[in-house]
């Protein structure tokens, strides 16, 4: 079985008052291929990542220490 392709996701991160605090488009992406976010810039607490392609989104609660 071959992981699924995408040409193109995006990638949204918020803070717990809807702020976006990371946005980036990643181009030409296989399923299960690690993506990298530096947070070093990040306060700790609380984000939401969305995750986004044409046909699906993904939301995943993030907990920076």
């Amino acid at each position: 079985m071959s992981d699924q392709y995408y040409s193109s996701l995006e990638l949204f991160i918020t803070n717990t008052l809807g702020a976006l605090v990371y946005k980036k488009t990643i181009r030409n992406v296989v399923a299960k291929t690690p993506i990298e976010i530096d947070t070093q810039a990040f306060p700790s607490g609380i984000y939401f990542m969305r995750i986004s392609s044409p046909s699906a989104q993904i939301f995943i609660p993030v907990i920076k220490k």
